[in-house]
């Protein structure tokens, strides 16, 4: 309306305004057609070398697995998870979408190792050590605030990001929500 009430002021003909507001609801409507894209797997290339560009890392989950070991309250609650918290900490959640069998998490590829396997390479840490616990404690810490437990802390599920820096994963049943200081799992 705002829109006419200032065509009419601007002595715009009436053909033109009506040519005018045609357009603009074209591309309204395929604006709002772009918004509605539901993403899928097939916007997504598998890659077997890595290269330029943006790489990501996806957890591919079988919806049939999932409730056969009654997991899919532990899988939302991982994406939830991920989802909520934003943090240097954690690994990132960049997409989530399903399609008729699967689930897909595509989240931040981390391409260095879990502490495990560094720490069986170099049989012990010594500086790194203190370093490593220190990030550990600050990654349970960005969860805990949420209102989030990881049940699983081990060296496992610790990765390194590219600039060495720890990175807590794999929460898919390891979550606990809590409330009013009572643990519901």
């Amino acid at each position: 309306m705002v829109l006419e009430e200032k065509l009419v002021d601007a002595y715009v003909s009436e053909e033109d305004q009506n040519n005018l507001l045609k357009f603009l609801e074209k591309k309204e409507t395929k604006y709002m057609g772009l918004q509605r894209h539901k993403m899928g797997v097939e916007d997504f290339e598998l890659l077997t070398i890595i290269g330029n560009g943006q790489v990501y890392a996806m957890k591919k989950l079988h919806k049939s697995e999932m409730m056969r070991r009654g997991h899919v309250e532990h899988v939302k609650a991982e994406r939830n998870l991920l989802a909520e918290v934003d943090s240097n900490c954690s690994v990132k959640l960049y997409f989530s979408f399903q399609d008729d069998e699967c689930l897909y998490l595509i989240m931040e590829y981390l391409p260095g190792e879990d502490v495990m396997t560094l720490l069986m390479r170099n049989y012990i840490l010594t500086v790194e050590a203190r370093f490593y616990v220190a990030e550990t404690v600050l990654a349970i810490k960005s969860i805990y605030k949420h209102n989030y437990i990881h049940r699983d802390i081990k060296l496992d599920n610790l990765f390194l990001d590219r600039y060495g820096h720890l990175r807590l994963s794999d929460f898919e049943l390891w979550i606990a929500v809590f409330s009013r200081n009572r643990i519901f799992q």
